[in-house]
């Protein structure tokens, strides 16, 4: 396959060289939200963002990826979920690009127990940060891997997208009490890598309610809480989880309406 000679030569040395220079190291936990084809051509493909990743983290470190089995293209999470569906995590392939693929597929990754916000992980705080999915009946609030993300200090990694991706962003909604979430409680299932059906109990997002996440975008660069890079032509967001989550909390309390558009 040839190389489209107009586009960014992306290569491991770099991406791990800017994600070092953007402030992800050693012992970070971070999700990543990502396109690959932002960045140009990058040499051996989304394998080569999550070694880039991987290292920066080191073995102390955690790497997480949305692996949604679904995108909204006209639907809602709420009528979604009140299908019932069943995921079946241990074939199921993501619908949020191929980095997210690419690190989902390897040994040694393991996914949340989500009927849709799924996030799958490897590194040293996988198993922690992904416990107790299946309870949390949030779709990424209290309990959930978003949440524990955030009130243990992780970071959130946007790659080549904006804040309308930020899936954090619903994190601080659902924390904050923003009035996005179905008072009643939904069972579908997912069925685990071992081949179990789990019934994950969860509320759902209601539907018609357009956000405006990018004002987050105004909120983190006031607070200072967001650094802003470039690796080829992908704009890269790295965000502090922690204040990023307080921060959108506060603003809900005095305008619960924020977020919507």
């Amino acid at each position: 396959m040839s190389i489209d000679e107009t586009r960014p030569h992306v290569t491991h040395s770099m991406l791990v060289d800017g994600f070092g220079s953007l402030g992800l190291t050693d012992g970070d936990t971070v999700i990543v939200h990502s396109s690959l084809s932002r960045f140009g051509y990058v040499e051996g493909g989304g394998d080569t963002v999550v070694d880039a990743l991987l290292a920066a983290v080191g073995t102390e470190g955690t790497v997480a990826v949305p692996t949604s089995p679904v995108i909204w293209q006209g639907g809602s999470h709420f009528h979604y979920i009140k299908h019932n569906p069943i995921l079946d995590l241990r074939v199921t392939p993501s619908k949020l690009g191929a980095i997210t693929n690419a690190l989902r597929v390897r040994p040694e990754a393991r996914p949340s127990l989500s009927a849709c916000h799924t996030l799958h992980a490897i590194g040293g705080r996988r198993d922690w940060l992904l416990a107790g999915a299946e309870t949390a009946v949030y779709p990424t609030g209290p309990g959930t891997p978003w949440h524990r993300n955030c009130i243990s200090g992780g970071k959130v990694l946007l790659i080549g997208i904006g804040q309308n991706s930020n899936t954090t962003i619903h994190t601080i909604e659902e924390a904050g009490g923003a009035p996005i979430l179905s008072t009643e409680v939904f069972y579908p299932m997912v069925i685990d890598l071992e081949g179990r059906i789990i019934t994950v109990p969860t509320r759902a997002h209601l539907p018609n309610h357009p956000r405006a996440f990018e004002k987050m975008d105004a909120v983190c660069q006031e607070h200072g809480i967001m650094q802003v890079g470039q690796i080829g032509n992908a704009t890269l967001r790295l965000i502090e989880a922690k204040p990023f989550l307080e921060i959108g909390v506060g603003i809900l309390e005095k305008d619960p309406l924020f977020l919507l558009a």
